[in-house]
C-alpha cells in the first residue's frame, strides 16, 4: 500500500507544554501563518544564526594572527580554515538559494 499524503515532507509529530502551544499559536496568528508554518520558521531562524554565529568565530579566529605559533604551520592551519569557511559559506548561499526559489514560485500572478 502506497503512501499517498498530499505534503512532500515527512511529519514529526512534537509534544508542547500548553503555554508554549499557545504563545506560537498568537505568534503564528501575527504572522499569518500556520502554527506548522511558524514553528519551521522559528527553528529555520535559529539554525541560521547559529551558523552566522559560528562563522564569527571562525572569521574572528583567522583575521587575528597568533604570532606565537610556526608561520608556516599557522598559514597550513590557517588555510584549512579559510577552506572549510568557505564551504560553509557555500552551503548557506545554496540553502539560501533554495528558499528563494520556494518563495518565488509561491508569488501571486
Amino acid at each position: 500500500m502506497s503512501d499517498k499524503r498530499p505534503y512532500k515532507h515527512p511529519q514529526f509529530n512534537l509534544r508542547l507544554p500548553d503555554y508554549l502551544k499557545e504563545l506560537i499559536s498568537k505568534r503564528a496568528d501575527l504572522n499569518r501563518r500556520s502554527m506548522n508554518a511558524e514553528i519551521v520558521q522559528i527553528l529555520e531562524d535559529a539554525v541560521s544564526r547559529n551558523e552566522s554565529d559560528d562563522y564569527d568565530e571562525v572569521w574572528k579566529s583567522l583575521y587575528f594572527d597568533n604570532p606565537d605559533i610556526d608561520s608556516s604551520i599557522d598559514a597550513q592551519e590557517k588555510n584549512v580554515k579559510i577552506d572549510e569557511a568557505i564551504s560553509s559559506l557555500a552551503e548557506n548561499i545554496a540553502n539560501n538559494s533554495l528558499k528563494i526559489e520556494a518563495l518565488l514560485k509561491l508569488r501571486r500572478k
